[in-house]
């Protein structure tokens, strides 16, 4: 019969147009579904109605088993019945308080808006009613654990106690919005989080509970020890979780750190606590980001990529001692810090914590160059009072020496820089170097340097071809045959230097160097001339210096400074403090020889100079035109001709130009002029009137010595005589700087002066003095000069006159006593010579 109905029902629909069949079918399923809905919300309707005729024997059932479970009560302002967590009824407690275990008055286990307990609609009609879920909302939860074991969390009453409750028997636990604690005492770890959901799948029992967590929120911080190691970072996680009074175990964890995964697992209990995590071949371009966050980075790096591989072990003991270690890689790093920019590095990494000092190692370092690399090993022992140390190797291009070492004191150029080095520097306090750290340091290896040519900022001219070697000794640097160019000069340098690394790291820190120096040419403008110096002004800078010490023994074959030209030049230069030191200098200098020595303050404006030198066969000519005439355009180079013998101290002021303040100059000068001729001096002119002119554009003398002191802008030459066959010219006086001068002149040349008046037939003011006679005599005659050297006053030195007079016939008082007992002159007739005679009151 079966059978029958089937085959007339399939040859039917087999008859039936298959559009005509849809309609049919789903005119059918809609009066199903329409039945169904009916039922469902008759049965709605009925649970509703049972639910809200026992409600309050529920509520008072569930506060109730509550209250047997929990050493610490539940305040709760209010409870109700809820359908928000449909398919299940729920038992709803609004703003819910816990104080939590073994607490004071104002301490918190958990804090809600509400807390859910969620049972199945069907069991409302039976006497076994079981709320299998929890829900809690909106508030905080503060979980701690005491190294006593007096755990805050513990707040479940006695097994025994535990069992007859028929209520409760949790299935899932479900934390929403939620900010969740965690601190323990030993050892001391606080985190702070932010639950957005938190569900716990699984069984709580008396004694042990055990769930599957699914986890989505925020990590606000994680501190240890009171020092913060991670904060702010966006966390999934999947984990099992079984625990019990004594602790509790992690396993079969995965999680999702601001898009870095990660797997791990734990134990946690009295005795001990161990962590385990790792991360395979994760971007860098996702890590960098969240170590950006941490407090502990201390520099940005624009951007980043790569690859890196990590694992971390956590292990602690009750006791109190802790160990971190961790290990793993970073390759293919690119990235870019400041003006450096790293492609395809590597380096693989260890560190360790013992529970007081950390240990980091980088080792097979590769940091590869478009010149070249870096390679090497890098540790840092203790992170509070840190010692670095290393191992490098490189060979790279000076260009890019200056971008790794953020060089801002130096113009690109070309050249290589090569370097094998180990070293050790310990720091006192982290993040802070200072300059006993840096005193402490150790540092040994070698530095090639290899044609380098580069130009530092404000100098006038470049440093080319400098090569050489560096040899790092512990705390000592030597350079081995170190040569460069600058200019027109060139240098050739052994010796140490000390301080050296102090001295590049702090501006007022002093770099003492000590050896020996030799150059083919050494022009000193060269080294110290401004870049912004022109024609018109000098520009020196002797910054650079004042903190270098220098001890240098010279060999220089010539030297220039401004008109000054030296040559065979050897002796001592010093600096200590910004003063400069020229000790045992010797010189050839036009032909002579020059020794002496010199200081030349320059800690304040103006400069301070000082010196004592002697000159030896110098050509008289050079040497007035390699100083410049010595500030005045009287007596020039093109005036003089000779040789000169001479003993110099002088002191003086200059500016930052190093040019002398003249008012300040104060000298003493012992001088012998050999061979000497002065040619067309203008103040010997102004003698025309009384000495042949050609005699006094062209003055010849043997020997002449004297002692010249200079002070207030005003030369003072004591009486000093040119003497020759032809002119016999003696002179004292004082020049002033403004070229005026004040000479007392004496003449011994009476034949000379008549001849030329003779020769010009015309009277002079010596016409009422002077009345030729035959002699065999040969009187003086005392002039004075003044006013402008280059147009001077000539007079008749009255004063002078009358002086030599009197001690004339004081001489001849004496000569006549002599020979004739007697000091009257007798009479003689024709008595050839020169009478002076002057009225009886001298006029002025």
């Amino acid at each position: 019969m079966r059978g029958f109905i089937l085959s007339e029902i399939y040859t039917s629909v087999n008859r039936l147009p298959l559009k005509r069949l849809f309609f049919i079918m789903a005119k059918r399923l809609r009066k199903i579904l329409f039945i169904l809905c009916i039922g469902l919300l008759s049965l709605l309707v009925l649970f509703a109605a049972l639910l809200y005729s026992y409600r309050e024997p529920l509520k008072e059932k569930a506060i109730a088993e509550l209250n047997k479970l929990l050493t610490q009560p539940l305040l709760i302002e209010d409870v109700d019945i809820s359908f928000n967590k449909f398919p299940k009824a729920a038992i709803k407690l609004s703003r819910v308080f816990c104080q939590g275990a073994h607490s004071s008055e104002k301490d918190t286990l958990l804090s809600a808006e509400s807390v859910y307990l969620a049972f199945d609609l069907w069991d409302i009609s039976k006497s076994s009613l079981k709320i299998d879920r929890i829900s809690i909302e909106n508030g905080l939860l503060n979980i701690e654990r005491k190294t006593n074991g007096r755990h805050n969390y513990l707040i479940w009453t006695e097994k025994d106690t535990a069992k007859q409750s028929t209520l409760l028997a949790f299935e899932e636990i479900n934390l929403q919005d939620m900010r969740l604690y965690y601190s323990q005492e030993s050892p001391e770890i606080q985190v702070s989080s932010y639950q957005k959901s938190l569900v716990l799948s699984g069984s709580l029992t008396e004694n042990a509970y055990e769930f599957d967590i699914k986890q989505k929120g925020r990590v606000n911080s994680l501190v240890y020890k009171g020092e913060t190691y991670f904060r702010n970072g966006r966390l999934q996680n999947t984990l099992h979780l079984e625990g019990s009074e004594k602790g509790f175990f992690i396993t079969k964890a995965l999680a999702d750190l601001e898009g870095i995964s990660m797997s791990y697992k734990g134990v946690f209990e009295e005795e001990k606590n161990q962590f385990y995590l790792s991360s395979n071949q994760e971007d860098l371009d996702v890590l960098f980001p969240l170590l950006f966050k941490q407090p502990w980075m201390e520099f940005p790096i624009e951007s980043v990529a790569g690859k890196f591989s990590a694992e971390l072990f956590y292990e602690s003991s009750q006791n109190g001692k802790s160990a971190i270690k961790t290990k793993g890689f970073f390759e293919g790093v690119t990235f870019e810090y400041a003006h450096l920019s790293l492609k395809k590095a590597k380096a693989s990494f260890t560190h360790s914590f013992d529970g007081k000092k950390n240990k980091l190692e980088l080792t097979d370092i590769n940091v590869p160059f478009s010149t070249g690399s870096i390679n090497g090993s890098f540790r840092i022992d203790d992170f509070e009072e840190p010692v670095t140390s290393g191992h490098i190797e490189a060979s790279l291009a000076i260009q890019e020496w200056e971008e790794l070492l953020t060089l801002d004191t130096i113009e690109s150029g070309s050249g290589t820089i090569a370097l094998s080095m180990d070293f050790r520097i310990p720091f006192e306090k982290r993040g802070i170097v200072s300059k006993r750290d840096l005193a402490r340091a150790t540092l040994n290896g070698e530095i090639d340097l290899n044609e380098l040519n580069f130009k530092f900022k404000k100098a006038l001219n470049p440093i080319a071809d400098l090569r050489g070697i560096i040899l790092l000794k512990n705390k000592s640097v030597e350079l081995q045959e170190l040569f460069f160019s600058t200019g027109k000069s060139d240098f050739f340098f052994d010796g140490t230097l000390n301080n050296a690394l102090n001295w590049a790291c702090f501006p007022e820190e002093k770099l003492g160097i000590d050896g020996r120096l030799k150059a083919q040419e050494l022009q000193l403008e060269d080294l110290i001339k401004s870049e912004s110096a022109n024609s018109t002004t000098s520009g020196y800078n002797l910054e650079f210096i004042k903190n270098v010490d220098l001890s240098l023994t010279l060999d220089v074959m010539a030297f220039r400074f401004k008109s000054f030209r030296a040559q065979n030049i050897n002796g001592f230069f010093e600096s200590n403090n910004g003063v400069f030191y020229g000790k045992e200098l010797r010189m050839q200098n036009s032909q002579g020889l020059f020794t002496g020595a010199f200081t030349l303050s320059t800690r304040q404006l103006p400069y301070k100079g000082n010196t004592t030198f002697s000159l030896e066969a110098i050509d008289i000519a050079q040497f007035f035109k390699q100083f410049n005439h010595f500030g005045q355009d009287v007596l020039r180079a093109e005036n003089l001709e000779g040789s000169i013998n001479a003993t110099v101290e002088a002191s003086a002021l200059l500016d930052g130009s190093l040019n002398v303040l003249l008012p300040s100059v104060a000298a003493r000068a012992e001088l012998e002029i050999l061979r000497g001729r002065l040619l067309n001096f203008e103040p010997l002119q102004a003698l025309s009137d009384y000495v042949e002119m050609e005699e006094l554009r062209n003055v010849r003398f043997e020997d002449l010595k004297n002692t010249v002191h200079i002070s207030g802008e005003k030369i003072d030459i004591p009486f000093m005589l040119i003497e020759n066959s032809a002119l016999n010219l003696g002179f004292t006086g004082r020049h002033a700087f403004d070229n005026t001068i004040d000479y007392s002149v004496k003449l011994k040349m009476a034949d000379a002066l008549f001849n030329k008046r003779r020769a010009k037939a015309r009277k002079s003011e010596f016409d009422a003095f002077l009345i030729e006679q035959e002699s065999k005599d040969n009187p003086a005659i005392y002039l004075k000069m003044t006013g402008q050297a280059g147009n001077p006053q000539v007079s008749l030195d009255k004063e002078a006159l009358g002086q030599s007079l009197k001690q004339d016939l004081k001489k001849q008082g004496r000569d006549l006593k002599a020979v004739f007992g007697t000091d009257t002159i007798p009479k003689k007739k024709n008595d050839p010579g020169i009478l002076y005679t002057w009225p009886e009151e001298d006029d002025g």
